[in-house]
């Protein structure tokens, strides 16, 4: 059976960005730690099978894995997923692919926008919020959204949508503050 060698930086790059440890990932996909060792000396030992291991652990392609240049980040992530990361690391891999997804529907949505010859709303308007003050930064979204005192979740993502910002509605997630409830993602 042919061995397969990968480039080391694109296995460490994944491993810090999903802040995982090597110990952890071996007994996680449960390889032997000298066989990961010698990959990581770029000597072929990894067969197929447990390349896709690899690949599917961290949701990249085979190809990532085997490509010889480092990884170049903005081809990896969106400009928003980068600030997500840059400020404040995502360790769960369930909210990660819920990005992710979002990220591609995005995309997608553009494109059908794109299809259809109506083009994306011109509206934008960058808001420069005080993120110290948050009472006061709530305020003026709220008032940059056109929302009245007393407004309903639909007049919420309707305000939102009207400023060409994508809303997906998602079951709640179970993060670090252990709270469940619906995610409004813009």
């Amino acid at each position: 059976m042919e061995k397969i060698s990968i480039n080391p930086n694109r296995l460490n790059w994944c491993l810090e960005e999903a802040n995982t440890s090597m110990d952890s990932f071996l007994s996680e996909i449960n390889f032997a730690k000298s066989t990961i060792e010698k990959a990581m000396q770029k000597q072929a030992v990894l067969t197929i099978g447990q390349l896709e291991k690899i690949a599917k652990y961290f949701d990249k392609s085979l190809l990532f894995f085997i490509e010889h240049n480092d990884v170049v980040e903005e081809k990896i992530h969106s400009l928003q997923f980068r600030t997500i990361s840059n400020q404040y690391p995502i360790h769960s891999k369930k909210l990660r692919k819920f990005i992710k997804n979002v990220e591609n529907q995005r995309k997608v949505y553009l494109n059908l926008l794109n299809d259809l010859t109506t083009p994306a709303s011109q509206q934008w308007q960058e808001l420069e919020l005080d993120v110290n003050n948050i009472k006061r930064s709530c305020s003026e979204t709220r008032e940059w959204l056109g929302l009245k005192e007393n407004y309903k979740f639909d007049d919420l993502r309707n305000a939102v949508e009207d400023k060409g910002v994508m809303v997906i509605v998602s079951n709640g997630y179970n993060g670090s503050a252990n709270c469940k409830r619906k995610l409004l993602t813009i």
